[in-house]
């Protein structure tokens, strides 16, 4: 099997939370990466953004000052990695990798309109540039997803996503758990067999977060 490339949309976690707690957070956040050299040095790249970003599911679910500290150091590399390379896709989705799960600490509502806008705009860019890319399209579907319908989601779209997505690759761990979530949302019997699925290809190659994901999932869908 192929090493694994990082996939932006990994551990996206839209959870209830308080808009103004998480202003505060990232008020905080904005202070720690003017202390940390290592911010300025890095050259800015789509490559460093999503591992950036992907560093964040390595902190406890309950440290969200830490997760918003890094979140906001690798929307910085991202933004500077699109200036320099506004036609590059890679750029736009770790864009939307970082806000995404800064998002998700936010949780979607009324209040974080303008976020979720800017979010949806980051990844229709990426759609545009690179429409078949597997990341990009289970990107786009696992925003259509996890957004309210009255706020612009759509389930089936989402689902038309993930499936393009896995006939593009077959073995792409975040598409198969994605659509494993969706089916299960609806009670799809197939949803076990999504999950079951993830869960094999997460303990191979997937992250501490996936392989719970995935783990949690199985074992909701056994029960």
């Amino acid at each position: 099997m192929a090493p694994r490339r990082l996939t932006p949309v990994d551990g996206w976690d839209y959870g209830s939370g308080s808009v103004s707690r998480a202003v505060a957070a990232i008020l905080v956040a904005l202070a720690a990466v003017r202390t940390c050299p290592a911010a300025v040095v890095e050259p800015p790249s789509p490559a460093l953004a999503i591992k950036i970003c992907q560093q964040a599911d390595d902190l406890p679910e309950d440290d969200k000052l830490g997760q918003l500290a890094i979140l906001d150091r690798g929307a910085k590399v991202a933004e500077a990695a699109v200036a320099a390379h506004p036609e590059d896709a890679r750029a736009h989705l770790a864009l939307s990798c970082n806000l995404g799960k800064q998002l998700g600490l936010a949780g979607i509502s009324w209040r974080s309109l303008s976020r979720l806008n800017r979010l949806k705009e980051v990844i229709d860019t990426a759609y545009r540039l690179a429409p078949d890319d597997p990341d990009v399209v289970v990107a786009r579907g696992e925003l259509l997803r996890r957004t309210p319908a009255v706020l612009g989601g759509d389930v089936a779209e989402a689902e038309r996503c993930f499936r393009r997505a896995l006939a593009k690759n077959a073995e792409h761990l975040q598409g198969h758990l994605c659509l494993a979530h969706l089916l299960a949302d609806r009670n799809d019997p197939d949803a076990r067999r999504e999950a079951v699925l993830a869960l094999s290809l997460a303990k191979q190659t997937g992250t501490r977060r996936q392989v719970a994901d995935a783990t949690a999932l199985v074992h909701d869908l056994n029960h």
